[in-house]
């Protein structure tokens, strides 16, 4: 199984918590579960490490899966309050 963390010195354990937890609302309101995120995530990481490749290019339903999950991260970093520039990036492991 897959879950989401994130590493964000600077915050407390409860504001950790609460930034996963906006970030897993982002997923479910979008019928997303974490493995799917860090499937299509991956996908789209592969696409733009082969410079745009058409071959490694993602589905449209992975591209928009890449785009909900940073909608997710950008819910988190709302929460942890981070300044721009130093955004805290939401990781996948597994449970």
């Amino acid at each position: 199984m897959i879950d989401l963390d994130i590493f964000y010195p600077p915050a407390t354990p409860e504001r950790i918590q609460a930034a996963l937890a906006a970030a897993r609302a982002v997923l479910e309101r979008a019928d997303v579960d974490p493995y799917r995120a860090w499937l299509a995530e991956a996908a789209h990481i592969a696409y733009t490490e082969a410079g745009c490749d058409d071959a490694y290019k993602p589905t449209e339903e992975e591209f928009l899966i890449a785009q909900i999950f940073g909608q997710a991260q950008a819910a988190a970093n709302a929460i942890l309050g981070t300044p721009d520039g130093d955004p805290a990036s939401l990781e996948f492991k597994e449970v």
